[in-house]
């Protein structure tokens, strides 16, 4: 069953933070791929439809498992390259995804 997992980030206007955070996307992105993770969504500009939107950067990403997603998200090259994006506010999640998608109530 894949894994998507969701991450909001706020990268501050500080010059060093945000030349770090190039350098831990530049990084981070081969890890990613190494796990079987691809990227799905990013960006700002997103179109809300209820409620208040969201004040930071939303990334979507699917791995092929969960088992997947914790391999990468506790490796030891991930925890060489998180420091990078130290000073920025992340919070991440993820959830199963469905293996058939189908309508079901919303609960």
């Amino acid at each position: 069953m894949t894994a998507l997992f969701f991450i909001q980030a706020h990268i501050p206007d500080d010059a060093d933070i945000r030349r770090r955070y190039r350098e831990y996307q530049t990084r981070v992105t081969p890890l990613i791929a190494r796990h079987g993770g691809r990227l799905l969504a990013t960006g700002q500009h997103l179109e809300t439809f209820e409620g208040a939107p969201p004040d930071r950067r939303v990334i979507v990403l699917q791995f092929p498992s969960m088992e997947a997603l914790r391999a990468f998200w506790h490796s030891p090259d991930y925890d060489d390259v998180r420091a990078l994006r130290d000073g920025c506010s992340v919070t991440a999640w993820a959830i199963p995804a469905l293996d058939s998608p189908t309508t079901v109530p919303l609960s």
